[in-house]
């Protein structure tokens, strides 16, 4: 199903917020593609609004008219950058409340804010993370059948060649047990699968996009290095529990949001200290690891 056809259907008769369609259009795109459960989570429309619902309760919405018109999202930091600005306000949500942490509304009944929230990580992130603590309240636990019906869980939303995951901690679980694997090959057989790899990794839509990485790279650098920052020269400040190996992180000079392709000559170990100097210290230096 499309996202974009739900959104402007709804719009077609709303000639107060109809100019505002792309940016209707960009918002719930990014709430169905960052909300944490595919299936437990629905879309839809009524009349007066159009919304995200988990259990019983908004994810995000916008509301046509009444004490609740406008924009509701859920999020689980009254902290962030939107706090203060113009016509955005930020309320904890009473229903929601639990002794162990507490979720927030970030409100707006102005549509012009609606380019300002597509644009600023720091709530969808915010977003991302109370999507799945709603599961943790009674709101997240039950279905109403009112609230769902004529909508779809979000899955049937998620675009073709768009991988979703309800948990990002599976994809670099199951990264580091790939690394762990490449390893133990024998090394011709690395080497051979590198020549025939894509070097330019998919990407998985998850809090941030997330790169499929080739965990072959990322053993054949670590091979490289011999327990060695390629960086500082000075050995891995320690070891692994995991596997009794120096500890180093690979790092990529090109980085790969940046279209950097997945490859050993892309790519360098690091210990902890140089990797960060590299992504946020004045000065990137790139050594010669021919």
């Amino acid at each position: 199903m499309d996202i974009n056809n739900v959104v402007t259907d709804w719009l077609s008769n709303k000639n107060e917020l109809q100019k505002y369609q792309l940016d209707f259009c960009q918002y719930f795109k990014n709430a169905i593609l960052s909300a944490q459960n595919k299936n437990r989570t629905y879309f839809g429309t009524k009349k007066g609004s159009i919304s995200l619902i988990v259990g019983g309760i908004y994810l995000a919405a916008w509301v046509v008219s009444g004490k609740d018109k406008g924009l509701w999202m859920i999020i689980d930091n009254k902290n962030i950058g939107a706090e203060g600005r113009a016509k955005i306000t930020i309320s904890i949500v009473k229903s929601t409340k639990s002794k162990d942490f507490d979720l927030f509304w970030l409100h707006t009944d102005d549509p012009q804010c609606l380019e300002i929230i597509n644009n600023d990580t720091e709530i969808w992130e915010s977003y991302q993370n109370a999507s799945m603590d709603i599961f943790s309240t009674r709101h997240g636990n039950f279905i109403r059948a009112d609230f769902i019906e004529g909508k779809w869980p979000i899955r049937e939303f998620v675009p073709n060649g768009i991988e979703m995951l309800d948990d990002t901690k599976k994809l670099d679980d199951e990264f580091n047990k790939q690394i762990e694997h490449s390893k133990k090959d024998k090394r011709e057989d690395r080497l051979e699968r590198l020549k025939k790899a894509d070097t330019m990794p998919d990407k998985v839509y998850s809090r941030t996009t997330y790169f499929k990485r080739n965990p072959d790279v990322v053993a054949e650098v670590l091979l490289r290095a011999n327990g060695i920052c390629e960086k500082c020269n000075k050995p891995a400040p320690f070891m692994r529990i995991s596997d009794n190996t120096p500890y180093l992180e690979v790092h990529h000079l090109k980085p790969l949001a940046d279209e950097g392709a997945d490859t050993t000559e892309n790519a360098m170990a690091l210990c902890p200290n140089c990797h960060r100097a590299m992504h946020f210290g004045v000065q990137k230096t790139v050594p010669n690891t021919a």
